[in-house]
């Protein structure tokens, strides 16, 4: 049986490391959103950093982003989000990601499946109506010329944080 709970621990540590790391270099600055880039030491490519601050308090956009009802009405680049297996009262395997093999979702041939390696969210608490959110990606697509997926990436991340505050704001 596959111990999902390590796999997710190690990944929180990971992702830990990866934002504290030093040698990123800046790839994209907006008003609202910096995107970051270096070397993954997880596959052939790039890692992004994406940080971003959300007008709510952490707790709301916790509950945004893991309530699955609410994440398939604000989050446009998805068309349905299920809970593959709850691992514990807390931790699900969703957000806090990396490619595993599990039998209640087997690849399916007419899908190009990307394999994702340590990802996703650490949410900061700062002021009581404000939220640091930092993700971390690697995510080998199997889509080509890969720079050019690479270079794409910091132009299509707004997309998504746009509608999280969106969905912090309306749900």
């Amino acid at each position: 049986m596959t111990d999902y709970k390590a796999i997710a621990d190690g990944v929180i540590e990971k992702l830990f490391e990866f934002e504290k790391a030093t040698d990123w270099t800046k790839a994209k600055e907006t008003r609202e959103i910096t995107t970051f880039y270096k070397h993954s030491p997880e596959l052939d490519g790039r890692m992004f950093k994406m940080e971003f601050v959300i007008d709510a308090p952490a707790e709301k956009v916790v509950d945004v982003i893991m309530d699955i009802e609410k994440h398939q009405k604000w989050n446009s680049s998805i068309e349905t989000l299920s809970t593959i297996e709850q691992i514990n009262e807390v931790l699900f395997t969703l957000h806090n990601n990396v490619s595993v093999d599990h039998p209640a979702c087997p690849p399916v041939k007419k899908y190009v499946r990307a394999r994702n390696y340590p990802s996703g969210h650490l949410l900061y608490k700062g002021d009581p109506n404000k939220t640091r959110l930092v993700n971390i990606n690697q995510s080998e697509m199997h889509l080509s010329p890969k720079a050019l997926v690479e270079r794409l990436i910091p132009f299509l991340v707004p997309v998504y944080f746009n509608d999280l505050s969106k969905g912090v704001k309306e749900l």
